[in-house]
């Protein structure tokens, strides 16, 4: 918004679709890009109006029938049906945790939602969900937009897994910073259109300084990089190459994801270890095994530091430490995999140590 990129995006906070007001922006053009479809008047969505929908049955059926997205939401809209009182309280139902939407597969692949190769992956009715006993407004709020945009705009998430996803998990599609929402069933981590993700990652992308030794890097923006999965989006995407062969590609991501993310700043953590797959996937094996040698470097020092405290100041760290020896334990894992005999013996002798130490200065934790 300050930088005027993309004034054609409609950008929607999720936790405040849940307010009056903003359902009302939502409902508002800004900047150059359109108002969001949504079919709920104000009344229906009004302070304390629908703010919890409950599901209509005590306890969640399993063998409930699909319903379609409209029957749904025209059930939620409907005062006469979905609303019931009790004493001074007013309580808003709707029917079903199941619910269908169709895809027009032509449509889709016309408007570049699908790529015209892989139109034969299109699912022309997408069976979702919700698996809930009640929607927040912000969720219903989104239902309606998904009804109500029927795939004319691309639908874009920063993050999946959450309820927002409204029952849709297995139908995203990976392009780095943000997941698509596509007509094309895969698993709940998403898919990964493989050009599209490394035109980004490569080219479109803009990396600033976050590589120049010279600029410090905080807890905040180190953790940040964990959270958005930089190095993970790099990692998940040299295994896609890697299945199709295609090694010229795969190291290029590499060579980039060592340019941007030089171990020398940015420490590997546990999230990071699976990194070393997509060295040993392309058979860079001494490379991945260097990469693993780094992180058993730093946890070996972070418990030794920790392990050379007094009692209270080691107690303090009981997380941290436990953190350190998982990670240990994951390389151990990721080595095992890959049958890095050599590393597994080296790590052998010092895991064993700090899992001693681990077991007698925090037996509550091994006991679970």
């Amino acid at each position: 918004e300050v930088e005027g990129v993309r004034p054609d995006v409609k950008v929607c906070c999720l936790p405040y679709f849940a307010s009056d007001w903003y359902v009302d922006q939502m409902k508002a053009a800004s900047y150059d890009a359109a108002p969001m479809p949504l079919t709920f008047e104000r009344p229906k969505y009004e302070p304390s109006v629908r703010d919890i929908v409950h599901y209509a049955y005590r306890d969640i059926r399993k063998d409930e029938e699909h319903i379609s997205i409209d029957s749904l939401l025209n059930f939620i809209a409907n005062d006469d049906i979905s609303t019931q009182r009790y004493n001074d309280d007013t309580f808003y139902l709707y029917p079903s945790n199941k619910y269908y939407i169709l895809v027009d597969s032509a449509k889709v692949v016309d408007n570049k939602t699908v790529k015209p190769q892989d139109a034969g992956l299109i699912s022309t009715r997408i069976n979702a969900d919700l698996d809930r006993k009640y929607l927040v407004k912000n969720e219903m709020m989104m239902l309606d937009f998904l009804r109500t945009n029927d795939w004319e705009r691309p639908i874009y998430f920063t993050s999946i897994g959450g309820s927002t996803a409204v029952g849709l998990d297995n139908y995203f599609q990976n392009e780095g910073f943000a997941y698509r929402l596509v007509p094309i069933k895969s698993s709940s981590r998403g898919r990964i259109d493989r050009d599209i993700m490394y035109d980004n990652l490569m080219n479109k992308y803009r990396w600033g300084n976050m590589n120049d030794p010279n600029i410090y890097i905080d807890h905040t923006i180190n953790r940040t990089t964990t959270v958005v999965r930089i190095r993970e989006n790099f990692s998940s995407l040299v295994l896609e190459f890697a299945k199709v062969s295609d090694t010229v590609k795969a190291k290029n991501l590499l060579a980039k994801c060592e340019e941007i993310m030089p171990i020398s700043i940015f420490k590997p953590n546990i999230y990071d270890v699976d990194f070393a797959n997509a060295y040993y996937a392309i058979g860079e094996n001494e490379r991945g095994d260097n990469y693993l040698k780094e992180i058993i470097k730093v946890s070996s020092q972070e418990l030794n530091y920790f392990f050379s405290l007094d009692k209270d100041k080691r107690n303090s760290c009981s997380s941290e430490v436990y953190l350190s020896i998982g990670t240990l334990d994951r390389v151990r894992r990721v080595a095992q995999i890959n049958k890095r005999e050599e590393l597994l013996d080296e790590l052998q002798i010092p895991f064993a140590d700090f899992t001693e130490k681990a077991q007698t200065y925090f037996p509550e934790f091994f006991s679970r």
